[in-house]
């Protein structure tokens, strides 16, 4: 008897979750495209990735490792603007699209499958002018695949400001402080990173500027949700400046410089996605699968990426990073520029 075994790539580069679909292992062969894309108009360049997925007579480990058996030897891929869910047209009546390069320079980590090229579609057209957009792939002997999405194009961030201050001391302990930004239509998840700017005097007074980044929980839109607000934790903050900074070599000097917000938000097909393939709580394991690839499997939906950069912390925020027990060893000046606190003195 044949052992089939089928494998299907879930290429990484775009989410940061597990997924899984099931297939029919004793179904007849059938080739099925897996595309992932996250168009985010920030961001300089488009990316979009195609893999396949194949069943084979081969042990799957085997099949894994011939590249051959990722990816598709040609393909044209399209990005399309959209007024709505109509085509643009240029003034030649013909429909707007442009067309993503092929690319094998982006590495592949090494793993169950063939890592010795990596072929990823992109562009660096500007896709800013309009709100919507369908993605177009065609290769040879099937089926158009096709897909469309809705941008991600704003977000109002009502805290912080620019010109703002984060208090998380006071001078007897640890504050909260509130996050709260405005919610839009097309977004549903909204990441935030909180990056932690820092300078650091070397012994031989050589200065280097530093930063280290904390990932906050992710927030989520639901129904009519106008706005959402999240809390950050004071003690948790310095707990993780403690645990992200190493003390460095004695004699070392460090300044707090200030934090930027940045927030990454995801649309309504990528949250879908997520909803689907996340790992289920409940008795029952079995769940419908999700795509919104026409003749394939994946997702295309958008990303959208907005930083309040350089907000200051307050004089007693600062202090407690030099003279609080949390951190106290990574010998950080306090508001006024002072060391008194490093090694007790």
């Amino acid at each position: 008897m044949k052992k089939s075994s089928l494998i299907l790539i879930f290429p990484l580069l775009f989410l940061f979750i597990t997924c899984s679909t099931d297939f029919d292992i004793n179904a007849d062969w059938k080739d099925i495209a897996v595309v992932y894309s996250l168009l985010d108009p920030t961001a300089p360049t488009q990316y979009v990735k195609l893999n396949k997925a194949f069943l084979g007579d081969a042990d799957a480990y085997i099949m894994a490792q011939e590249s051959d058996s990722l990816y598709y030897p040609e393909a044209e891929v399209f990005l399309e603007p959209l007024n709505d869910t109509a085509h643009v047209y240029d003034n030649y009546g013909k429909v707007v699209r442009f067309k993503l390069e092929e690319t094998t320079d982006i590495q592949k980590d090494s793993g169950i499958f063939a890592f010795d090229y990596n072929k990823i579609y992109y562009t660096n057209e500007p896709i800013s002018d309009y709100d919507n957009y369908g993605l177009v792939i065609k290769i040879p002997g099937k089926e158009k695949i096709s897909s469309t999405t809705t941008l991600v194009t704003d977000l109002s961030v009502t805290k912080p400001t620019s010109w703002d201050k984060v208090s998380l001391a006071t001078t007897t302990g640890y504050l909260s402080y509130r996050v709260e930004w405005k919610t839009n239509e097309v977004a549903e998840i909204y990441n935030l990173t909180l990056r932690f700017h820092y300078r650091e005097i070397s012994p031989t007074l050589e200065v280097s500027d530093h930063y280290v980044d904390w990932a906050q929980p992710s927030k989520r839109k639901f129904g009519t949700d106008k706005e959402l607000e999240l809390d950050i934790s004071g003690k948790a903050f310095y707990q993780f400046v403690a645990s992200a900074i190493a003390p460095g070599i004695e004699g070392t000097k460090r300044k707090a410089l200030y934090i930027d917000f940045m927030f990454t938000l995801a649309g309504k097909e990528l949250a879908s996605y997520i909803d689907v393939n996340g790992p289920s709580e409940g008795i029952i394991q079995e769940k419908p699968s999700f795509t919104n690839i026409n003749n394939g499997i994946g997702v295309f939906s958008s990303l959208f990426t907005k930083t309040v950069p350089k907000v200051d912390l307050t004089s007693l925020t600062v202090d407690m990073l030099s003279c609080g027990e949390i951190t106290s060893h990574l010998r950080f000046a306090d508001y006024n520029g002072n060391y008194d606190c490093l090694n007790g003195k």
